[in-house]
């Protein structure tokens, strides 16, 4: 008879052994806890430090043989899930659909759930949409640079263009990049519209985490466009947002960016890789794939229904 029971952090080791082989197999890959054991294992550290980890574990005597939950927020209202991941042999539906089923009935709190999946994944897609789960009209590409293959793209020459590295005070201020801010949220959200961080956010990230970089680049004193990264928790450089305003496309901004992006990261930083996620919708891939970026897989996300 099987049992159903809550993760805890020792139980870290065993869970990311479980996942890992699994994960790497694109059929069976659920993209939000990461690929292979060390990363695996370093996403549910750093989730459990700040009390944003809700992981289930189903036993069969005691040997595990399956994982549902993900990272959450704080309170806990939503939750993005990782699997469910079944041993090979059992039967996949029936404990997937337990292990789902347990989670949403003890865990009333949460009123969103998304997930993201491979989308060669189609076992876990057609299961989560059996569940009112919606999933997006578009693909998300996630893009892999290695330090040796970083080809830096300068763009023009440009005498009175400057990229600054935003730096925040006690007292949020940015000197005299506050006439900026105003531009920069506009184009944020013009760009990314409902982005899992606000411009609020971003300030806040630049301020008290120091992994966190944002770059706004100013041309003839105008504000052009920004990038936004940070160092992850396993010590790779991630571009989360890259902007440039309509008007100012395609005349080499977006590569003067990326190239201070990865340039802080390879070289200040000394880190081996960076990443990146970008939509079908963005015409960027050229751009990154230019730069040395090669894709890592493609994804789709879900959310269920209200």
């Amino acid at each position: 008879m099987s049992t159903i029971r809550i993760a805890n952090s020792d139980d870290f080791e065993a869970i990311a052994d479980f996942i890992a082989p699994i994960n790497d197999i694109a059929a069976m890959q659920s993209l939000h806890c990461g690929i292979g054991k060390d990363e695996i294992l370093s996403e549910l550290k750093d989730f459990e430090s700040r009390k944003e980890l809700l992981l289930l574990l189903m036993f069969d005597e005691n040997e595990l043989i399956g994982v549902i939950g993900g990272d959450t927020d704080n309170p806990l209202t939503e939750i993005w899930l990782w699997g469910p991941f079944i041993q090979k042999d059992r039967d996949w539906l029936d404990c997937a659909n337990k292990m789902y089923e347990h989670l949403i009935t003890n865990y009333p709190s949460i009123n969103k759930l998304t997930v993201f999946n491979n989308i060669e994944n189609k076992q876990s897609r057609k299961f989560y949409q059996q569940r009112n789960f919606e999933e997006k009209n578009e693909f998300t590409h996630e893009y892999n640079c290695e330090i040796n293959n970083f080809i830096k793209l300068e763009g023009e020459n440009k005498s009175d263009l400057f990229i600054y590295n935003v730096v925040l005070n006690e007292d949020n201020k940015t000197s005299n990049l506050d006439q900026y801010k105003t531009d920069f949220h506009l184009l944020h959200n013009s760009a990314f519209p409902n982005p899992y961080y606000t411009t609020e956010e971003v300030f806040e990230y630049i301020q008290k985490v120091k992994v966190h970089k944002l770059w706004m680049l100013i041309y003839k004193d105008k504000f052009v466009g920004y990038l936004f990264g940070s160092v992850t928790p396993n010590n790779d450089g991630y571009v989360h947002f890259l902007a440039i305003k309509k008007e100012e496309r395609k005349k080499g901004f977006a590569s003067q960016l990326l190239s201070t992006a990865l340039k802080y990261f390879f070289e200040e930083r000394e880190l081996s890789n960076c990443y990146l996620t970008v939509s079908d919708k963005n015409n960027a891939r050229r751009l990154y794939e230019k730069t040395g970026f090669s894709l890592r897989y493609t994804g789709v996300g879900a959310r269920k229904k209200a």
